[in-house]
């Protein structure tokens, strides 16, 4: 079993391209949210930029689009038209 530290993460890691850009470090795209849960979302997609994810892309539900567009700060949010035919 290995213990793990700090020390463990950072050797882990790759290392980071100091000349590199957002466009360098991997994309992310999170489709989620609906009215009324719009907490998941933004906390996933917070959690991608946290962890070094270079561009991170929210889509959600129009209603809730005004909410997110507020709460993400470094993710970009986009809103999408309902789909019904995923839901059923």
């Amino acid at each position: 079993m290995t213990e793990v530290t700090a020390a463990f993460v950072r050797a882990s890691l790759p290392k980071r391209d100091p000349d590199g850009h957002k466009g360098t470090f991997g994309k992310v795209h999170i489709l989620a949210g609906a009215v009324g849960f719009t907490g998941a979302p933004a906390l996933a997609s917070q959690a991608a930029v946290r962890t070094g994810s270079g561009l991170v892309s929210l889509s959600v539900p129009e209603k809730i689009w005004p909410v997110l567009a507020g709460k993400c700060l470094e993710a970009m949010p986009a809103p999408v038209p309902p789909f019904p035919a995923l839901l059923e």
